[in-house]
């Protein structure tokens, strides 16, 4: 049975414009390693209304024990913020969502911080940042491993357009910016 990843979250996790591969096929593929991709555009990961944690037990949960290794990813935020969550509520959320998919099975998570992008407006751009803050800093332990986005110049660039298409989504580079990260944080 072997091993699988499950990547879970936002609209970052699917290809970026023009068909172009995803971090996570960038990632798994050159390792020989199954993946699967649940994530769901305009989505956040509490459980009221159009959510993660609702799609969850039907898209990523029976994926917890089909293989002797499980492995979730999770990339995801920028909704929350935007529906006006504060940096505490994002990190709480998260914490929930991993819970309840450690609960079903899956043996390691992995969270990615939250990217920037030309959508926030106000204060959103300073809840990103805490929520970020308080997603590495991790003191609940939800995460067995935490990859910061935000140590990269160039994911931290969302108005450039090598690395955002459209400000708000990874662009090809991108996608093999994030990869290379996330390989390097994997055991």
């Amino acid at each position: 049975m072997g091993q699988l990843v499950i990547v879970a979250g936002q609209s970052l996790c699917v290809a970026p414009a023009g068909g172009s591969t995803t971090f996570a096929y960038k990632t798994f593929n050159p390792l020989g390693i199954r993946y699967r991709i649940r994530a769901v555009g305009g989505t956040h990961w509490d459980s009221t209304g159009f959510d993660l944690a609702g799609v969850a037990p039907i898209q990523v949960d029976p994926f917890a024990k089909a293989a002797t290794s499980t492995t979730l990813i999770m990339c995801g935020g920028t909704t929350d913020i935007h529906n006006g969550d504060t940096a505490q509520q994002v990190y709480d959320d998260m914490v929930a969502y991993a819970d309840a998919r450690r609960a079903e099975g899956f043996g390691t998570i992995v969270n990615l911080t939250i990217p920037p992008n030309t959508a926030n407006t106000g204060g959103q751009e300073t809840v990103r940042q805490a929520a970020n803050v308080l997603v590495l800093a991790d003191a609940q332990d939800a995460f067995d491993i935490k990859v910061d986005l935000t140590g990269n110049a160039n994911l931290e660039d969302e108005g450039n357009v090598t690395y955002y298409y459209d400000g708000v989504h990874w662009s090809e580079a991108a996608t093999a910016i994030v990869a290379a990260l996330l390989t390097a944080a994997l055991p």
